[in-house]
């Protein structure tokens, strides 16, 4: 079974090139998170069948606030959809 994955960053593929290389790219992350303007919308053409499989995988910084609200919007579009939280535990 093809998998096909969209992946939300915010960074362009130029930027995170830029990131990547620097010695200081951990100041250079932060700093482009909290100073990008935020975005209203993406909107990407999809398949009738795109959420067939759906999963979602969650930060392991993100809030239970916020993991509530996402759960509540993805039920009422793709109520069987998979929700996961991340087992990564990121150190900085």
């Amino acid at each position: 079974m093809q998998q096909n994955l969209v992946r939300s960053m915010p960074f362009s593929a130029y930027e995170l090139s830029v990131l990547n290389s620097s010695e200081s790219r951990e100041k250079l992350l932060v700093d482009e998170i909290r100073d990008r303007e935020p975005m209203r919308f993406i909107d990407l053409p999809l398949r009738n069948d795109a959420f067939e499989n759906l999963e979602i995988l969650t930060s392991p910084y993100m809030s239970d606030e916020k993991k509530k609200e996402l759960d509540k919007f993805v039920r009422s579009y793709v109520p069987h959809a998979e929700i996961k939280e991340s087992k990564l535990r990121v150190r900085w």
